[in-house]
């Protein structure tokens, strides 16, 4: 989703799909990440309507578990992955998720966050 759009989404207090945060701004990728959390799970149920997940050696099923499994108490969930290798995505993890991105759950907001690692 390009910045501008995650921008006004932000700005409208609506977040939702999937996301890509990624870049040399270390600011800035935490600060936009940490708008997306403050909005979708707040401080009610975070334990149950936030999954972080690291992307080295991810197992789609584990993700396409977490995207589909409904939120607590909520209208929304955020699930992050963080650092997912490149060589994951060229692997096939990202053919296996392609029914999963085509009907992808409103309540879920997805989040490919790379810290130090460009993707």
């Amino acid at each position: 989703m390009a910045y501008t759009k995650l921008k006004k989404q932000i700005s409208e207090r609506e977040i939702t799909g999937i996301h890509l945060i990624y870049g040399a701004e270390e600011y800035l990728k935490a600060h936009y990440l940490k708008q997306i959390e403050k909005l979708v799970v707040g401080d009610g149920f975070a334990d149950f309507n936030l999954i972080d997940l690291e992307g080295k050696g991810l197992d789609v099923n584990v993700l396409v578990e977490s995207i589909e499994a409904y939120p607590v108490m909520s209208e929304k969930k955020l699930v992050i992955v963080h650092d997912l290798p490149a060589v994951s995505m060229s692997d096939g993890l990202l053919k296996s998720l392609e029914k999963e991105m085509q009907d992808f759950p409103p309540y879920c907001v997805l989040v490919f966050y790379y810290g130090t690692t460009e993707p």
